[in-house]
């Protein structure tokens, strides 16, 4: 088996997402397998992936343009014996290119790792046009919401949920460092994302103005590489960055915000399976979600759900999560964990995945 993973992926970090990946190597490696990443020419020169280059992964670069994408794609594909491409994240500048290399490498299959819902209407024209560009013989789907939405549950769909790289998740600095200005005896209540209504940060920050009127929660939110973007959108919404809102950089021990935080919400109105829901509960905090099918589907033992886009129910939910005496909350916390580490560890992902990728084989 000789893998190409293609992802639309550039992050400043590597995340849960490439530690999945290289899990998923070293599994195809035992089966006397290979693997060649094939990232976005923006990723060049990010110091993690100089760093994974150096311990010896097989990492390339595509270029944006679409015929030099294309002729990179196939002799890729040629000179390294590819029968497996193993896609992410990817758009039109990279589905078109692996399409056409594919039309001369007939023996290449593709899996489509749906990590999100699609945003269009299964069945209309971009539906139609989408299905024959891609061409892949499989989908995986991170959630049976996500399944259901990209091709009803069809046979070429397999549910395979996310797996979380727990020991990334051990504190590694004392929590109090994470962050500056917090006051104290104020209930900090963590969120992630930089787009503000996909992920449901504007309605929550709309919530908290009008409801929490003695601001006994500081929300802190943490958009990755965006940092700039989510200090718009909050000045967009609220007219500046009050004091009860903290904007976090993104960082690589991500540990420390789990720790620092007293409360977690995903607030999502759409999501393909977060894994910060996952690594938040593992952490042991509270958790708080909108009731969309992705963050049921996560099947915590704890979490208080709240109707989506409605402030007042998140709120309550809030409310609710918060007062939790000390003995419940260390209660819900254990079996949360306990839940997390059965279900969603890399082992046994990259096991899975293994197999799916293998029956692909032609």
């Amino acid at each position: 088996m000789s893998v190409l993973e293609l992802m639309n992926f550039a992050a400043p970090y590597p995340g849960n997402f490439f530690r999945s990946l290289s899990a998923l190597e070293k599994e195809i490696s035992a089966r006397r397998g290979s693997v060649v990443y094939v990232m976005p020419e923006r990723a060049a020169g990010l110091e993690w992936v100089e760093t994974e280059m150096r311990a010896g992964k097989k990492i390339l670069f595509l270029p944006r343009e679409r015929l030099q994408a294309e002729k990179t794609l196939k002799d890729i594909i040629k000179s390294r014996g590819i029968n497996i491409v193993h896609s992410h994240f990817i758009d039109a500048g990279m589905y078109i290119p692996l399409r056409l290399a594919r039309l001369r490498y007939r023996r290449a299959a593709h899996i489509f790792h749906a990590h999100s819902t699609p945003r269009f209407r299964i069945g209309g024209p971009a539906d139609f046009v989408r299905k024959h560009l891609i061409g892949a013989q499989q989908y995986l789907c991170v959630s049976p919401d996500v399944a259901a939405r990209y091709t009803r549950g069809g046979r070429r769909c397999r549910v395979v949920p996310n797996a979380v790289d727990f020991a990334r998740l051990e504190v590694k600095e004392p929590a109090a460092q994470a962050f500056d200005g917090i006051p104290a005896g104020k209930k900090a209540v963590l969120m992630f994302g930089y787009n503000f209504e996909i992920k449901g940060i504007d309605y929550v920050l709309k919530a908290l103005e009008e409801c929490d009127a003695g601001h006994e929660y500081t929300l802190m939110i943490c958009a990755a590489g965006h940092t700039g973007k989510a200090q718009e959108g909050v000045v967009e919404l609220l007219g500046a960055v009050p004091e009860w809102v903290k904007i976090l950089p993104a960082r690589e021990d991500i540990a420390a915000y789990y720790a620092a935080a007293d409360l977690f919400v995903s607030a999502s109105r759409t999501e393909g399976m977060s894994y910060a829901v996952i690594e938040a509960a593992y952490c042991g905090l509270p958790i708080v979600l909108s009731d969309i099918e992705a963050n049921k589907a996560v099947g915590l033992p704890h979490a208080e759900f709240f109707k989506t886009q409605d402030g007042r129910s998140f709120y309550g939910a809030l409310g609710r999560a918060a007062g939790l005496s000390p003995e419940e909350m260390g209660l819900h916390a254990a079996e949360n964990k306990c839940y997390c580490l059965e279900r969603f560890g890399l082992d046994a992902w990259a096991n899975s995945v293994a197999d799916i990728l293998q029956t692909q084989i032609k």
